[in-house]
């Protein structure tokens, strides 16, 4: 009986231990599309670290969301998120995506953006995008009001209107310059299809990052059986980006 009971007790440290780490360190998961190919193709298994950036504090259903914040993401990162436009008010139970790091708080971003003239003209042109940090003052332009105004509804829970072409009214009050209370990043997932990423969701907030993508553990088509389909030259394969000096 008391072998037993000390299998029983190293079968559930085990899984105990499993947990632990998945919940505070290291996970997997699955590359269902291509939007980052050729960094990540389908079927890909990456591994992704919970400490890179900062701990955020499991189990939201006890207490309010929590983020021990370290350090951002650099450019050019692989990050695993959740996705910010799920309304579930627990962050954490979102579905998990991943996407490229192109800009950081309080970096310009320029994007090439459609102007209408008219009722038939357009034309494009690369126009500056500021992406907020904490504390930040932005002034509202036309060509930033739209995502000014849906970043403070979906993110900040404000209340606002657009007001002309430069101007938001927020919480009753008409403003010029927006202020925010949280970081935030802009994020990529280009690829041979459709990509969901921020030029779908608009600025990711820092509080919906998980962590950075390690490495794939190994790469399986995910239309093969169990047997075949395995692509031994993408296993362990590092995905951090080289910094050159």
């Amino acid at each position: 009986m008391r072998k037993w009971f000390k299998r029983l007790f190293i079968v559930l440290g085990v899984i105990l231990g499993v947990i632990l780490v998945k919940v505070f360190l290291i996970f997997q998961i699955t590359v269902t599309n291509n939007t980052l190919r050729p960094t990540l193709i389908q079927g890909d298994r990456v591994l992704v670290s919970r400490l890179s950036y900062g701990l955020r504090f499991p189990f939201e259903y006890f207490w309010d969301h929590r983020y021990f914040q370290i350090c951002f993401p650099q450019r050019g990162d692989l990050v695993a998120f959740n996705d910010p436009l799920e309304r579930n008010p627990f962050v954490s139970t979102h579905s998990i995506c991943l996407g490229k790091c192109i800009a950081t708080p309080g970096d310009t971003l320029w994007l090439f953006i459609k102007i209408h003239q008219g009722n038939f003209n357009t034309h494009s042109i690369w126009l500056p995008f500021i992406v907020p940090h904490k504390g930040c003052k932005i002034k509202v332009t036309p060509w930033n009001q739209h995502l000014l105004a849906n970043t403070l509804r979906l993110d900040e829970d404000a209340n606002v209107c657009e007001h002309g072409d430069s101007f938001l009214i927020v919480n009753g009050n008409l403003l010029d310059t927006i202020e925010f209370s949280q970081d935030y990043l802009w994020i990529s997932a280009r690829g041979e299809t459709f990509s969901y990423d921020s030029r779908i969701f608009g600025f990711l907030p820092i509080t919906h990052v998980i962590g950075r993508v390690l490495c794939t553990s190994y790469s399986k088509d995910l239309s093969s059986n169990i047997i075949t389909g395995y692509r031994p030259k993408r296993f362990m394969h590092s995905l951090i980006p080289v910094i050159k000096k």
